[in-house]
């Protein structure tokens, strides 16, 4: 792939969460060309123009984007995903869990906890689940890290301390890059899903994990998440999801959170 970006506004979008992927020569690959037109924000390639989006509508555009890199990356097309979902998946051994919640739940702290914990990362905040096996997919953009959890994941990642500050325009944010750890258990390009936990760290709370009802899990799931608008894939995703454990997970005990997860993946909850 070769990006080409017309303003250090919308490099800033994207580069970090991609650039250690960088080769360093120019791709013979896939061309796409990011810029404004007007108040839209333009997607294009070599063919021509892939969509626009407005100023309320970032999130559409890297998702618009990073579906053209997963597509490209599996010589795949769009309706080969039954999903994208806002979440982070973790995987150890056979199988991955789904970590997902509001803005500001502290998934991705939990994320860099559980990596520094022996845990391998498929994919963050952009989760593609695939169409025929439902399976998870790799995709390894770079962990974003609210500077509130610096300190502490720094203790952990050393490299995090000295990693350059960004502040995010959308949302309003300053975050650090955290990159991804080396495929130590990943050893094929897609996982079945054990289970759905929507997270979230409350000071002073311990732990707490209930059974979460899959109504009430739909209703959190959707709003953030892109679903294939075909019928075949509408139904595989209501099939799938149906048969999904989900929980509630409440902590503040980092140790509590870990060696639960540990018993969730070996099949002991």
């Amino acid at each position: 792939f070769c990006f080409r970006y017309e303003t250090m506004e919308i490099e800033l979008l994207f580069h970090p969460l991609i650039k250690h992927l960088e080769t360093g020569h120019i791709s013979d690959g896939a061309h796409y060309y990011l810029y404004r037109l007007g108040e839209k924000f333009v997607l294009q390639n070599t063919r021509g123009v892939i969509g626009q989006w407005g100023p309320d509508e970032i999130h559409s555009f890297k998702g618009k984007l990073f579906m053209e890199l997963l597509n490209n990356s599996y010589q795949m097309q769009e309706e080969d995903w039954m999903c994208v979902l806002h979440a982070a998946a973790v995987c150890y051994g056979e199988c991955c869990l789904l970590f997902t919640g509001q803005s500001g739940c502290g998934k991705s702290t939990l994320t860099a906890l559980l990596l520094a914990n022996g845990f391998d990362l498929l994919a963050d905040d952009f989760v593609p689940v695939e169409a025929r096996t439902g399976h998870v997919m790799h995709f390894p953009a770079a962990i974003s890290v609210k500077e509130s959890a610096t300190a502490l994941l720094a203790a952990l990642y050393p490299e995090l301390g000295e990693a350059k500050v960004y502040r995010n325009t959308a949302p309003n944010k300053t975050v650090r890059y955290l990159l991804p750890l080396g495929k130590r258990g990943i050893d094929k390009p897609g996982f079945p899903v054990k289970a759905l936990i929507f997270t979230k760290y409350e000071e002073n709370s311990g732990f707490s994990l209930k059974i979460l009802p899959h109504g009430m899990a739909f209703r959190n799931l959707i709003p953030d998440s892109w679903l294939s608008p075909l019928s075949g894939n509408v139904k595989r995703f209501l099939d799938w999801f149906a048969k999904m454990p989900c929980y509630q997970m409440v902590y503040s005990d980092n140790s509590k959170m870990v060696s639960t997860v540990e018993k969730l993946f070996r099949g002991e909850l």
